[in-house]
């Protein structure tokens, strides 16, 4: 039998048991430790990675935030050099402001100082501007202020600079300037560069300057002072009406320069009141400048129409004294024949006597024969001659009116007042044309090469001053023509014409009206009392112009287009309706809102609508129904041929 283990063998497989217990467990340990190193060494792995992932993307990402703030940086360098360049610059002439000159002109004062050197400063300012831009509109007024740039620009040397100071003042710096000589040879060339005429619109004006001149150091050290001297000279020039002015030996600190400076301070602080009152002024005074030709020019035509009228009388007393010593024109050459029988003397002789008196006889016949054809031509009678007929015969066969001529021509009431003869004369010469609106049949001192007979369209006559300011002479509808002063012995008129409402007109060449007026009596009469009647709207303009308020000159403005339309509608903006009565674009809008406000006629977008004539006739002065009077005295609806007295006793 075996024999048990003592105690100690019991310890020692215990131990063993124990031991061998602690080596698995330390495999097991190893094994998940290397399992932990190995997932050490893969999460080492995966956070390399993704670190370096990271930092690409962020480097990507830097990078463009990099362009971006490049990108950003130069559009936001880009937008504050163009703001910068638009801040020295004006918005409307693009010249330099005042801050860019004055910046420049410290430059310059301190560039002379230390080269002992001088500096010019000018002050431009032009001449009644502000009345222009009332008169012919703020548009045109811009456009003056760019013209004015651009010629005060280009009459200067490269070097200087110029700056609009404000409103119609220009500043002008002459940085190298040897004497003030040639500073007033600046001045005066930039005057003759302002005065040469231009173009706006459909006005020419001249434009005049007044210009003040400080120069360093002379008139002060500093940019301030030389400014201030220079604008005080200008408003010297300008009280004392001169071109331009500096203060040659006065101190800059003069007590006449800071009285100036003081009174234009004054100046400028003027109410509007005041405002307005001198804009009426000047409004008055063109006015009344217009009405004074306007007289003038209707004093010159009754005279002409005088003139016509005794030269008339004279023919026909002079035709009349010879028709009654040609009645009978053989008597006497009888008489002579039968003292010439009695006569005892050679048969050869008493031959060429009578061969002689029968020459006289036949040269006596065809006297009388052009006396009488022509007698038949002043009174619209036909003529009698072979020539005549061959004449008469030849124009009808080359001269075919057009088809529709003879209703259109009808449509014009002179024409349509002609008689049958001169008819059928005129009515293959006439030709009808399309007038737009604003179309210019004619300007002021231009030959007209033909007459005018308006059928639906309306031409007003204008009269424009030389600063472009106007004031409509008259309006001329189907009633009447265009150009009558190719009838009274000139072919120029101071006056201008524009289609005032588009339509058609018949016009007829100014060779052609010239000689049938000479040569016609039934013209002659037709014309001149058609030159009384527009006389008389001439005159009665000037008086409405002169004595009557805004309000009854708009009111006499619509009738008289009225009475040449067929409907009640004009298509007519308040500028334009301002330009023809002389006056500002403001009172013509409050006028015709009190038109409106009387519902009297509706206004929108330059559209006109009469709604309430015989309300619109109340309104207005008496001047409407005088000259409508004198129109249908003079001109009836249908004019009858007008007969002439006989030659004959």
């Amino acid at each position: 039998m075996n024999k048990p283990p003592g105690p100690d063998g019991v310890r020692a497989a215990d131990a063993a048991l124990d031991l061998a217990m602690i080596l698995g467990q330390t495999e097991e340990a190893r094994a998940e430790l290397r399992l932990v190193q190995d997932q050490l060494v893969m999460a080492r792995i995966r956070l390399e990675n993704a670190q370096a992932a990271r930092i690409v993307e962020a480097n990507e990402q830097l990078v463009l935030a990099t362009l971006n703030a490049q990108k950003a940086a130069f559009v936001n360098k880009r937008a504050l050099q163009e703001a910068l360049k638009a801040a020295e610059l004006d918005p409307l002439t693009e010249l330099p402001n005042r801050a860019l000159l004055r910046t420049r002109l410290n430059l310059a004062v301190a560039d002379a100082g230390q080269r002992k050197g001088r500096v010019a400063v000018l002050l431009l300012g032009l001449k009644d501007f502000r009345q222009v831009n009332d008169a012919v509109g703020q548009a045109v007024g811009d456009a003056v202020l760019k013209h004015a740039a651009t010629c005060l620009t280009e009459s200067l040397p490269p070097e200087c600079m110029v700056s609009h100071h404000g409103g119609d003042e220009f500043l002008v710096l002459l940085p190298h300037v040897t004497d003030a000589g040639a500073v007033a040879v600046a001045a005066q060339r930039m005057i003759a560069a302002l005065g040469a005429p231009a173009r706006f619109s459909h006005h020419v004006l001249r434009l005049n300057a007044n210009v003040g001149i400080s120069i360093y150091p002379d008139d002060g050290d500093q940019a301030d002072s030389l400014i201030d001297r220079a604008v005080a000279a200008m408003y010297r020039a300008k009280w004392g009406d001169l071109d331009s002015f500096s203060y040659i030996g006065e101190a800059p600190s003069s007590t006449r320069s800071l009285e100036l400076r003081t009174r234009e301070s004054r100046r400028q602080a003027v109410s509007p009141h005041d405002v307005e009152l001198g804009e009426y002024a000047l409004q008055q005074a063109v006015l009344q400048e217009a009405n004074s030709r306007l007289v003038v020019a209707a004093l010159g035509a009754q005279e002409l129409v005088a003139a016509a009228e005794l030269a008339k009388r004279h023919q026909s007393d002079f035709m009349g004294l010879w028709a009654n010593d040609l009645r009978n024109p053989l008597s006497e050459l009888h008489s002579a024949v039968a003292l010439l029988g009695k006569i005892p003397t050679g048969e050869p002789l008493i031959a060429k006597v009578e061969s002689s008196i029968e020459t006289q006889l036949a040269s006596i016949s065809r006297l009388i024969e052009d006396l009488l054809n022509s007698s038949h031509v002043s009174t619209g009678k036909p003529g009698v001659t072979q020539a005549n007929r061959a004449t008469s015969s030849a124009r009808k066969s080359t001269l075919q009116p057009k088809p529709g001529l003879a209703l259109e021509a009808k449509l014009n009431r002179l024409l349509a007042a002609l008689p049958d003869a001169e008819w059928a004369r005129w009515l293959p010469q006439l030709e009808v044309i399309e007038l737009p609106l604003g179309f210019v049949l004619y300007e002021s001192g231009r030959a007209l090469s033909h007459a005018y007979f308006p059928t639906t369209a309306i031409v007003s006559l204008l009269y424009v001053t030389e600063n472009g300011a106007s004031a409509e002479l008259a309006v001329v509808g189907n009633e009447g023509v265009v150009g009558i002063s190719l009838l009274m012995g000139g072919d120029f008129t101071p006056s201008r014409a524009i289609v005032q409402s588009a339509g058609k007109c018949l016009r007829l060449k100014a060779g052609v009206i010239k000689v049938e007026f000479n040569h016609s009596a039934p013209v002659l009469h037709l014309m001149l009392h058609y030159t009384q009647a527009l006389i008389s709207q001439m005159a009665q303009t000037a008086v409405c112009n002169r004595h009557h308020g805004l309000d009854n000159q708009l009111c006499r403005f619509l009738l008289l287009r009225l009475d040449r339309l067929s409907g009640n509608d004009l298509m007519m903006t308040q500028e334009m309706i301002a330009n023809l009565l002389g006056v500002r674009r403001e009172g013509v809008a409050e006028g015709a809102m009190k038109l409106m406000k009387a519902g009297l006629i509706r206004y929108a977008r330059g559209h006109i609508t009469v709604l309430d004539r015989p309300g619109l006739e109340k309104r207005t002065c008496e001047c409407y129904a005088v000259v409508k009077k004198e129109y249908d005295r003079l001109l009836p609806a249908e004019l009858a041929p007008i007969a002439l007295p006989s030659l004959q006793s």
